[in-house]
């Protein structure tokens, strides 16, 4: 139940958010400025604003480990 809260709550306010996943190789861009990570493992990732700009995801906050 609290989890459809929070879907809901989510939704009404348009926010988008990545929860708990593990991210390997490939590009993520986000649709509009209301999105948010958390609790992710991000490997090798191009991670793109709305507006094709880089994202750079401050250290110490995430898990990164990128692979050449």
């Amino acid at each position: 139940m609290f989890e459809s809260l929070a879907i809901w709550y989510l939704r009404m306010r348009k926010k988008s958010v990545l929860i708990g996943y593990e991210l390997e190789g490939g590009k993520i861009k986000i649709l509009n400025n209301t999105s948010y990570i958390y609790d992710n493992h991000i490997n090798d990732i191009d991670y793109r604003c709305s507006d094709d700009t880089p994202f750079e995801i401050p250290e110490g906050k995430f898990n990164i480990e990128v692979t050449s």
